[in-house]
């Protein structure tokens, strides 16, 4: 059990130790219902108030406390404390990137907060960009891709997570751990081959014209990339379409009767009727018309019904429908709909499979994030 007083005492006259070199921490929301957790560090800690972070009591190395929630406040190895919030962090705070905090079952690179949020926790990940790249590389590319890809992929993901640092900050947190942000499994999602790629690359980011960009990426461009001009408006010089290695990969085709068709746009409130026709260009990938963008992606679909005619943007379609992207194509023969298309994801910004393809051919991780972003710069900011 901890003895707060005693404790508090040690923290408090703790002689002061010199930190290593900066580098920048992440706070990352982590999905969580419970009001109990057991915890235990792989380095002495220290657990404070997160409100003040005035220090409450020392955790010893390997040593387990019992995390509860009790007549609504945090309760600590049955001891209450008089705070809604707790940080747990190593005792030397230049070795966050190196503990490990074991959360039941779960193992996390650097500290954890533990917010009260009725009657549950909100769980908080706190550690280094490093050690966050550890778990986001291997869960957003396959490990065993060319190490350039991963090398692309690494500074792709470290430019994105600082350029959206508090993203949610009305939670309290920088970033998720779903697609939303980026995918990240923690410290047991972590690959050797993708944290060679993350030491070769160590505080490597994308900038354009000295700030950091928004580092878009998706997993395959089916041929040609995306400007985000035309999937979410504002023009980014440096998210502009441009040709990939190859054309038409990742070919896809959805196949579904007209009543079900009619069903799906009815339940997101686009009802027609009954399906009479579906006006779309064909496709040609890199040739725009007016209803597709310069990429060959659907601008704009015309569905007429029995009871009236609408038009869907491209990325409505794809929402409705959960397809795969927006490079497609539609016929209708006899009751069924067919849509064909190719690539997955938004388009915008870097291609995986684009920048595996241009690794397997000798292109270098610098050439593939050239070709990708156009006018950005390579800068090593710690």
């Amino acid at each position: 059990m901890l003895r707060l007083v005693a404790l508090f005492i040690a923290i408090f006259f703790l002689p002061s130790i010199a930190s290593a070199a900066w580098q920048p921490e992440l706070r990352i929301g982590l999905s969580s219902t419970a009001s109990t957790f057991s915890i235990q560090c792989s380095l002495p800690a220290v657990l404070s108030d997160a409100s003040n972070d005035q220090p409450i009591g020392m955790l010893g190395k390997d040593k387990p406390i019992a995390i509860t929630i009790n007549e609504n406040k945090i309760s600590v190895n049955g001891i209450m404390l008089n705070t809604a919030a707790i940080d747990i962090r190593p005792r030397v705070d230049s070795q966050l990137g190196e503990m490990i905090t074991a959360v039941g079952d779960q193992k996390l690179s650097g500290g954890v907060r533990l917010v009260l949020s009725e009657g549950h926790f909100v769980l908080i990940n706190l550690t280094t960009v490093e050690q966050y790249l550890r778990g986001v590389v291997p869960s957003e590319m396959p490990a065993g891709w060319h190490v350039e890809a991963l090398k692309a992929q690494t500074i792709a993901a470290r430019t994105f997570a600082m350029q959206n640092r508090k993203r949610h900050e009305a939670a309290g947190f920088d970033v998720c751990t779903t697609v939303h942000c980026q995918v990240f499994k923690g410290a047991e999602g972590a690959h050797e081959n993708a944290d060679k790629a993350i030491a070769d690359t160590a505080g490597e980011v994308m900038v354009f014209k000295g700030a950091l960009i928004n580092a878009m990426f998706h997993t395959d461009s089916g041929g040609m990339t995306e400007s985000t001009a035309n999937v979410w408006g504002g023009d980014l010089p440096y998210l502009q379409s441009v040709e990939d290695y190859e054309m038409k990969t990742q070919p896809w085709e959805v196949k579904m009767t007209s009543d079900e068709f009619a069903s799906k746009l009815n339940a997101a409130s686009k009802g027609v009727g009954s399906v009479k026709s579906i006006k779309l260009s064909a496709l040609e990938i890199g040739k725009g018309a007016g209803d597709r963008t310069p990429s060959g992606r659907v601008r704009e679909i015309t569905i007429v019904g029995s009871d009236r005619e609408i038009k869907l943007s491209g990325e409505d379609m794809r929402s409705i429908l959960g397809l795969p992207s927006t490079l497609f194509e539609v016929a209708i023969n006899g009751g069924a709909i067919e849509i064909s298309g190719y690539g997955r994801g938004h388009g915008v910004g870097m291609s995986q499979y684009g920048a595996k393809g241009f690794a397997e051919r000798g292109k270098s991780y610098k050439e593939i994030l050239n070709h990708y972003y156009k006018g950005i710069e390579l800068k090593k900011i710690y």
